[in-house]
């Protein structure tokens, strides 16, 4: 198991670290760091878990930066992990840093991957969506929704796949750092996001079977473009959905 697994286990379970919690989001921007998880306990207040396979000494620096860089005095900091160096819960609980030592063992047969939906926390503004509802109603006539509702009904049913709101639909691979394909309000597009040393491969690929364009901005290297109103068919776009599921990292 590598820490992106046991991300996705606590993101489906959250019962494991505390009875309550909603899920949020994870990788959150506080300043220039990122914290692995982020939920809402029973009490509405917010939770920053940072996880660790095995939590060491420098994993207390990365807590303690984020409870003071984080503006909520009611805000919780928790570390979690499978195991924890000697003395180290002893710390923390000294402290008043909370900690949990999470145990699988006894879980495997309630351990679930079922997708969750993740909202992120923009750093440019909320989402003005909730649902993958809200984002297939936006679209401005009933036929980009119904080809929107046709690629998320067949994403969404794919092996160990979540999505996300922001500005669309973004999926996302269990146990992969990065999303694979967004559906985007922006200039109503879908977006394949592929390895950047095979971008330019991939798309030469494909490009004779489906109306794929290279996006302009530089930024956006890993990017592989259609518009909406090109597709025609679920079919065409099934082998490049598949590829960039499988081979983004």
């Amino acid at each position: 198991m590598n820490e992106l697994q046991l991300h996705d286990i606590l993101i489906s379970n959250s019962d494991i670290i505390e009875e309550g919690l909603t899920f949020l989001s994870r990788e959150v921007p506080i300043g220039s760091y990122r914290c692995d998880l982020l939920y809402l306990d029973r009490n509405n207040k917010k939770l920053y878990v940072e996880v660790k396979l095995k939590v060491e000494d420098k994993a207390v620096g990365q807590l303690l930066r984020y409870d003071g860089l984080v503006n909520d005095s009611e805000a919780r900091f928790m570390l979690a992990g499978l195991t924890f160096v000697h003395g180290l819960k002893e710390g923390l609980g000294k402290h008043g840093y909370e900690y949990k030592e999470i145990e699988l063992l006894n879980r495997d047969s309630k351990i679930t991957n079922k997708s969750v939906i993740i909202k992120p926390i923009l750093t440019k503004g909320e989402s003005k969506y909730c649902t993958p509802e809200d984002v297939i109603v936006s679209f401005e006539n009933l036929i980009l929704q119904s080809v929107v509702r046709v690629i998320f009904d067949y994403v969404s049913e794919i092996k160990d796949t979540y999505y996300y709101i922001s500005d669309g639909i973004m999926f996302k691979r269990s146990g992969r750092r990065y999303k694979f394909l967004s559906i985007s309000t922006v200039r109503n597009r879908l977006l394949f996001h592929v390895p950047v040393n095979r971008r330019d491969e991939i798309y030469d690929q494909f490009k004779s079977n489906i109306s794929i364009y290279l996006p302009i901005d530089y930024r956006d290297k890993n990017q592989i473009d259609i518009q909406l109103t090109n597709i025609h068919s679920l079919d065409d776009l099934i082998p490049l959905v598949r590829l960039a599921y499988e081979e983004r990292e």
